[in-house]
């Protein structure tokens, strides 16, 4: 069984400490873990924000501490990667590491229409705050070879985080 398999047992098993523990000792002890056993760990800390079985909303800086550790390791993340750390923090009401997220591993991945949804969803969490932003991210997408039909979701939130905008004088 592999460190990969048993963080996914744990996970599945609602210990989810244990899981960061196992993570945190194969860290220090090895072997390293890789983007297969960190993706893990994303996986497993969307489940436990998705179920609500939560009490810290802290738990968005777990994801933030995956994707630092993945940073220091040069571990190149795909845009899978991308996506579960951005829904971890907007499932956490974290808004601003949402978008430094964005800034940081976008220009390394390819995003696709889910992390656009993701930007847009956020938007429209803090009325009149990012509408500017959901703006930039809708012009950005075709530049990123998203065609507009597969956006139609982001767009509709992005559309909404601006009507919101103007309902708070923005």
């Amino acid at each position: 069984m592999t460190y990969t398999s048993a963080i996914k047992a744990m996970f599945s098993a609602e210990q989810w400490r244990a899981a960061f523990q196992t993570f945190s000792d194969i860290q220090r002890w090895g072997p390293k873990p890789d983007l297969l056993c960190c993706s893990e760990i994303l996986r497993g800390v969307l489940q436990i924000t998705a179920a609500g079985d939560w009490h810290d909303r802290d738990l968005w800086r777990r994801a933030m501490d995956v994707l630092g550790y993945m940073e220091e390791e040069t571990i190149q993340p795909y845009v899978l990667t991308l996506n579960l750390a951005l829904e971890i923090c907007k499932d956490c009401r974290a808004l601003p590491p949402v978008f430094q997220i964005y800034e940081v591993i976008a220009p390394r991945v390819r995003p696709d229409p889910s992390t656009f949804e993701h930007l847009a969803s956020t938007c429209v969490m803090a009325p009149g705050q990012y509408w500017w932003r959901a703006i930039r991210y809708m012009e950005e997408a075709p530049a990123q070879g998203i065609h507009p039909q597969q956006m139609t979701v982001a767009i509709a939130k992005s559309i909404k985080a601006c009507v919101d905008a103007s309902s708070w004088g923005a």
